[in-house]
């Protein structure tokens, strides 16, 4: 009876063993070939891989930031002094940012990437500003993508403190607001009743 009992414990014991080795090991192979490995089961069932879908996302949101640049340039060369551009951001989500500098517009993917992300394109254009209630240039360096696309306005000590800011979106009929020859990008921190008479660049 002991012997019967004592060869059921050290079996179990062994079975315990084999099972807690297994784990450790494939435990190992999911962290260096997890994803391949995920993506060869995708793939045997006739499933779109997590790499296929990201591939397609960057494509499409390359394809809208080449539209982008077309919208821009089309609005940068219109004859009006003053007018109202209808840009297209919203093809964008949150893996991804634009950003501005006095000679670039850059899209950049941040999605699982460290630090500031990867640049995939860019253009020639100088938009890094947007206008004030006053109509008055503000510098702008980064415009984010959510639900909807914004800019964050930092608030001194504020955010630095609590990472808070202002957030204004872009809700008016146009993105872009030409006056004067200056280019600068329009968001809801301008009143709607200022812009009510704005017209479309021609």
């Amino acid at each position: 009876m002991k012997k019967g009992s004592s060869f059921s414990v050290g079996s179990m014991a062994k079975i315990i063993l084999i099972v807690l080795v297994l784990f450790v090991i494939l435990t190992a192979i999911n962290g260096l070939y997890g994803q391949v490995f995920t993506d060869g089961i995708k793939k045997f069932l006739g499933e779109q891989t997590d790499s296929e879908i990201t591939h397609e996302k960057n494509l499409k949101a390359e394809n809208s930031f080449e539209n982008l640049e077309d919208e821009i340039k089309k609005c940068q060369t219109s004859k009006e002094n003053s007018c109202g551009c209808m840009i297209n951001l919203n093809e964008l989500d949150s893996n991804y940012r634009i950003e501005l500098t006095e000679k670039e517009t850059k899209l950049i993917n941040i999605k699982n990437q460290k630090g500031d992300g990867i640049q995939m394109s860019s253009f020639d254009a100088s938009l890094n500003c947007y206008w004030g209630d006053n109509f008055k240039g503000i510098p702008l360096e980064t415009i984010y993508f959510e639900d909807k696309p914004f800019i964050f306005k930092k608030i001194g000590i504020w955010t630095s403190i609590t990472g808070r800011g202002n957030r204004y979106y872009f809700t008016h009929k146009f993105n872009l607001l030409k006056i004067n020859n200056k280019l600068c990008w329009l968001a809801d921190n301008v009143d709607e009743n200022k812009i009510i008479s704005i017209q479309e660049c021609k």
